[in-house]
């Protein structure tokens, strides 16, 4: 029997003897062969098993193969991409410039984003420091100290005096009308001054010192004109931030290092204000949010806006005598791309099965005798009863299955008187 991958004991062919005489002795190949086939044996392979057992009476030999239960899946994956757009909730972080004209001259300001306080994202342009050492060159870039954690800051150096225009104030604006200034008790625009000639549109006076602007920065500048434009700018990628009290800066090109002194907002001898808000990230806990939309920024020379609901306005008192606001508009969308992936699993479930297979070994024995009778010559005529040889062939063949082999037996026996 083939093992087909099973582990079966090794059967041997019974072994065949010869007597004396050359005769083949095989009475003992029944009996060997049916220890053989009466073998019961049970053996497992990868989950299968099969048992086999013969039947002592009927003499067939029953092999059962059980097969296990078998799982088939199979996996039908399916995906398919929806893109869509969706709004953007909240303001994102970014630098966002203001220029306030008509402003009470030499006023310090404060400032509100939607009636939230700002004070701390707010970049004034001319930005007041203390010099630790060297001096800083007109168009370089300066950096906070990267070992200040609270708050970072990129921007660019504009000349001293500059308000608008290329940073540098080789062709600044030319104001042909003065900037209109607006009565603080009637709210009404004072007519502008005919006889004013047109004027570059740069700082004069500093605002913080009333001191003539310099042309250059020196070892003891007391500030650096900060460029607010290219803050906001969505070209100007490099420059975005915001400062913070007693932040180094430190002169990408010139190595000259400053601390900021002091940060507040003063409109100049015209009531020009300029700076930059910085707008924090929105996801970011702790941080102040704006939905987008309609935002108003409020520049008011009130250092809380509760105030102002509280207290009658009084013609040049130091509450409200000035104060200005615009709004931001702002909005945002989003790309999205949505991979949805359907995975369809089918699952076969095959029970178990049982094959049966019935060997039957046929045993047959065929016995043939044959007399001969020999004839004997009288020497008288007395009769003598004699009993004649009488030669006996029997032959026994059995005859199994394939699983066995054929054999044959053939004995002699001679009977004499």
């Amino acid at each position: 029997m083939s093992n087909n991958g099973l582990n079966l004991p090794e059967m041997k062919a019974p072994e065949v003897k010869f007597n004396k005489n050359g005769y083949e002795i095989r009475t003992d190949i029944l009996a060997m062969a049916k220890d053989l086939v009466t073998h019961d044996f049970q053996v497992k392979f990868q989950g299968w098993e099969m048992t086999s057992q013969r039947d002592e009476k009927t003499g067939q030999i029953v092999s059962t193969v059980t097969i296990p239960e078998e799982i088939i899946s199979e996996d039908i994956v399916s995906s398919s991409i929806s893109e869509y757009t969706e709004a953007i909730r909240y303001l994102r972080s970014r630098n966002i410039e203001f220029d306030a004209r008509g402003l009470k001259p030499r006023t310090r300001f404060y400032s509100f984003f939607q009636g939230v306080d700002v004070k701390n994202y707010i970049i004034p342009k001319l930005l007041e420091v203390e010099m630790i050492s060297g001096k800083f060159q007109i168009g370089e870039t300066v950096e906070s100290n990267p070992h200040f954690t609270s708050a970072k800051i990129r921007f660019r150096v504009c000349k001293p005096n500059h308000k608008t225009g290329p940073f540098n104030g080789s062709n600044p604006p030319i104001i042909t009308n003065p900037v209109p200034i607006i009565d603080a008790a009637t709210g009404s625009v004072l007519p502008a001054n005919p006889d004013a000639l047109p004027k570059p549109d740069v700082f004069v006076f500093n605002p913080y010192t009333q001191q003539p602007m310099p042309n250059d920065y020196s070892e003891s500048s007391t500030f650096l004109n900060v460029d607010t434009r290219s803050l906001e700018l969505p070209s100007e990628v490099e420059f975005y931030g915001q400062i913070a009290p007693n932040m180094t800066l430190i002169g990408k090109t010139s190595g000259a290092v400053a601390r900021i002194s002091n940060i507040r907002l003063l409109s100049d001898n015209n009531g020009r204000l300029l700076g930059s808000l910085f707008v924090p990230d929105p996801n970011t806990v702790g941080n102040p949010r704006w939905i987008n939309g309609e935002n108003t920024f409020t520049l008011i020379d009130t250092e809380k806006l509760e105030n102002i609901k509280l207290t009658e306005f009084i013609a040049n008192s130091r509450i409200n005598e000035s104060s200005a606001e615009a709004p931001f508009t702002s909005s945002g969308i989003v790309n999205i791309a949505e991979t949805n992936i359907l995975t369809t699993r089918n699952i076969t479930i095959i029970p178990p099965q049982k094959i049966n297979t019935t060997t039957i070994t046929n045993t047959t024995t065929n016995t043939i005798i044959k007399v001969k009778q020999l004839k004997k010559n009288f020497l008288s005529p007395q009769k003598t009863a004699f009993k004649p040889n009488i030669p006996l062939i029997l032959s026994i063949v059995a005859c199994f299955s394939s699983d066995c082999f054929a054999t044959s037996l053939a004995l002699s026996v001679i009977c004499q008187s």
